[in-house]
């Protein structure tokens, strides 16, 4: 009798956000990263703020999904998601050329 393992569902590459952190470098023409800080320790603080109330630590899971709605939330209201470009045009004449040469070569043989 032969098992199978079931898979894991992967995430996709295009359902990831891509923040765009070049706004948080130390160019003066980004004033992000003072920005960024300020509103991610703010979120973290009002993240704290509940179970600080109810007298009860969390546990690792719970800890860990406020830090990363925190992170989450701060790169949202100061850097953005970058804009990507689907598709860049490598495909050019060169290449059509090459691939025309290659398929009469194939004929030929």
């Amino acid at each position: 009798m032969r098992e199978s393992i079931t898979k894991l569902q992967k995430v996709s590459r295009m359902d990831r956000k891509k923040w765009d952190v070049e706004k948080l470098s130390n160019d003066p023409r980004y004033e992000n990263r003072k920005e960024y800080q300020q509103t991610l320790q703010t979120e973290l603080r009002r993240g704290n703020k509940g179970e600080e109330e109810e007298g009860e630590e969390l546990d690792v899971d719970e800890q860990w999904k406020k830090i990363e709605q925190g992170i989450t939330e701060a790169a949202e209201e100061t850097i953005q998601e970058q804009n990507l470009t689907t598709e860049e045009n490598w495909f050019d004449e060169e290449c059509a050329q090459i691939i025309e040469e290659k398929i009469e070569q194939d004929e030929k043989c």
